[in-house]
């Protein structure tokens, strides 16, 4: 079975090449994550204690986590196949994040005002499920959109919008939370006070919106139908002319003639199986290890000083690897990362976890950016929302695992170690954060089986 191509566009493919365009590229970025950012660290383990037992807090929250992952999962599975063989007048990918926002919005609202455990956990699929549909496709713009020697550039404008949108979702969460616990010491406490989650939610809203509206409007829509249809999606056909089967077309998906590719998503989700282990756990370690209780403020100040510290390394990181190479810049953050992450969990106050932390995330982000340009080098140019889907997969199944797997852990080994008081959660996040390092290592070392394509320099288009 041999798969037919996209219909051949009948305008030439507008490459976007300045920095102002690849900036509007990534303002959706923001909003995605100043999203997951306050869901993650923070929203979602204060709704695990808020509808569980103390004793059962660490499943609960992984069980959020990973139920959310693995629709999500099974959602990207199709979403970018299927927006490859979209036709319609805004291009193959703009129709799904105008959609998957709209659908979003209702089911984040679900999520925050939950009363039982099992209504959040069928909010949270929902959240996962469209707001993946909108963010597969438009990911796979930077890839369609972008030459291949600007990936590193374009794919620090994307780093750095995720790090600047973590960072000012958590400071809004922390203002936000700080001014509802006051009296009336807080400008706007009064507004504030037991409407947070109001709040919030709307804060989401006005981003996502806003956000999608400056992308659907800056960035020029690929490829156009002409004619026919407002939106259809061409089913690829097998040799004799017969519409083939979605699952043979997907399974068929070439990764066996991309073994770079596939070696590639293998390094990253070992090193995203560390990270799903460490960050959902940040806001326990904040209580337990650094002894401040309520953790929701100080975890948000914590996550800060980090993602400022990716914020430099995501800079630096994506003009290095157009530079040097994309693995060495690899390296060298997940090596920062290695080093520095014993200092931060022997910390006893957030002062001392500040500085590790700072440099622990100027290597994370020079990895994400310098990770993410390798991915749209290996990527076939005509199936990138596909690629994009399956690529994903590498944060969510680290996510259903990680994360469910540390918060049975977390739960196990209080129970059995020593102590009193936090003392035994702060011995066990201990352990369990150690073990990331492993984790860490083994994505590092599938890394160096991988051969960076480095091709020529080609004249730098307008």
């Amino acid at each position: 079975m041999t798969e037919e191509e996209p219909q051949a566009e009948l305008t030439p493919r507008p490459y976007l090449s300045r920095l102002s365009q690849f900036a509007w590229l990534a303002s959706f970025y923001f909003a995605v994550s100043f999203f997951w950012a306050t869901i993650l660290q923070v929203v979602v383990p204060m709704r695990a204690e808020q509808l569980s037992t103390p004793a059962m807090v660490g499943t609960a929250q992984g069980t959020l986590l990973a139920v959310g992952a693995f629709f999500s999962m099974l959602l990207q599975l199709s979403i970018g196949f299927i927006s490859d063989h979209t036709r319609s007048r805004w291009g193959r990918r703009k129709p799904f994040l105008l959609l998957g926002v709209l659908l979003t919005l209702p089911a984040v609202f679900l999520f925050l005002y939950a009363d039982a455990f099992w209504a959040a956990v069928a909010a949270y699929i929902l959240v996962q499920i469209f707001l993946n549909s909108a963010t597969v496709p438009y990911q796979a713009i930077l890839p369609d959109l972008v030459h291949m020697e600007r990936h590193g550039r374009a794919s620090a404008f994307m780093s750095l919008a995720n790090l600047l949108g973590a960072m000012f979702g958590l400071g809004v969460f922390a203002f936000i939370w700080s001014a509802g616990t006051a009296a009336v010491t807080l400008p706007g406490a009064n507004l504030v006070q037991g409407r947070e989650s109001l709040l919030l939610g709307c804060a989401y809203a006005i981003l996502f919106v806003g956000l999608m509206l400056a992308v659907l409007i800056k960035i020029p829509s690929w490829p156009k139908a002409v004619g026919g249809k407002l939106l259809s999606w061409a089913l690829p056909r097998s040799d004799d002319g017969q519409p083939g089967s979605f699952a043979a077309h997907y399974f068929h998906f070439e990764l066996g003639r991309n073994s770079l590719f596939v070696k590639l998503l293998l390094s990253r989700t070992s090193i995203f199986f560390a990270f799903y282990i460490f960050a959902p756990m940040v806001y326990r370690f904040t209580r337990a290890n650094l002894g401040i209780d309520p953790p929701q403020v100080a975890t948000s100040l914590l996550l800060i000083v980090l993602l400022t510290g990716g914020l430099i390394g995501s800079l630096t990181g994506g003009v290095l690897a157009d530079r040097y190479g994309k693995k060495p810049v690899i390296f060298a953050g997940i090596g920062a990362v290695i080093a520095l992450m014993f200092l931060l969990l022997f910390s006893h106050s957030i002062r001392l976890a500040a500085l590790p932390g700072f440099f622990i995330g100027i290597g994370w982000g020079a990895f994400l950016a310098a990770d993410w340009a390798f991915a749209c080098t290996l990527i076939p140019k005509e199936k990138t929302g596909r690629y994009m889907g399956v690529w994903d997969l590498s944060t969510l199944l680290p996510q259903i695992v990680g994360a469910f797997l540390a918060g049975v852990a977390r739960d196990t080994l209080v129970q059995h170690l020593p102590g009193a008081g936090t003392a035994p959660e702060a011995l066990a996040l201990r352990i369990i954060f150690s073990s990331t390092v492993v984790f860490f290592i083994l994505g590092l070392y599938i890394l160096t089986l991988v051969q960076e394509p480095r091709p020529a320099r080609r004249a730098r288009m307008a």
